[in-house]
């Protein structure tokens, strides 16, 4: 026997919020709703631009590309002409940040207690001992 379909509570029709603690908010990269909606809509309106400014502030390139998207339905294309060291976007970058101690615990086999970097010790501006 089938219940009423009045005894289905649908999960599709969520409406409750749930925030996080204030301390995990404030470390976040995305900090409020409001700022969300705000990088929601710079990004629906000028993808190209969104995606370009992204790539500038997070990726290391070692050339700039040349054009940002070449899309040929199904097909995509991004940052054509640009060239980057994934090493170095990966590893490398967090060695001149707060990360320099889990970039290496999570780059090296060993625990490293000294603070080397041993993926390009010249980026560094340590020895990889």
């Amino acid at each position: 026997m089938t219940p009423p379909a009045d005894h289905i509570v649908s999960v599709l029709n969520e409406t409750r919020s749930f925030p996080p603690p204030p301390a995990f908010a404030e470390k976040a990269a995305v900090r409020t709703p409001a700022e969300y909606e705000r990088l929601y809509s710079e990004a629906v309106q000028d993808p190209e631009r969104f995606w370009a400014g992204v790539a500038e502030r997070e990726v290391s390139w070692v050339r700039r590309w040349d054009r940002v998207l070449d899309w040929q339905p199904p097909f995509a294309k991004w940052f054509l002409g640009g060239k980057i060291n994934i090493s170095a976007n990966c590893i490398d970058r967090h060695c001149e940040t707060w990360r320099v101690s889990r970039a290496i615990r999570a780059f090296s086999p060993t625990r490293i207690s000294s603070g080397r970097c041993r993926s390009s010790p010249t980026r560094c501006g340590k020895s990889s001992a």
